[in-house]
């Protein structure tokens, strides 16, 4: 993860990850295997991957529907993926 908001880190990061030095991977900081997936797909597949899911956050706990983006960045020469961006609207 190299980009995110406040918001983004008061409903889904530990305060411990936001410490680390070196940085947190997303699969640190989300444990929602669904949005794991995405990102994955989004890589493999070189395409937009978008998803409605419903899910708590660290704030209430209460299950909140999100809906999520995500979109692999891609180099132009040569055609590669280098990484993605994920958008997660609250949708609840």
């Amino acid at each position: 993860v190299l980009f995110f908001n406040s918001r983004f880190a008061t409903q889904f990061v530990d305060p411990i990850l936001l410490k680390k030095e070196s940085g947190f991977t997303l699969s640190e900081a989300i444990r929602v295997p669904e949005i794991l997936e995405a990102f994955e797909r989004a890589r493999s597949e070189m395409k937009q991957q978008q998803i409605v899911l419903k899910i708590p956050t660290q704030v209430d706990q209460k299950p909140h529907y999100f809906s999520l983006s995500v979109t692999p960045l891609k180099k132009e020469d040569p055609f590669e993926v280098y990484g993605s961006i994920g958008i997660l609207h609250d949708i609840s």
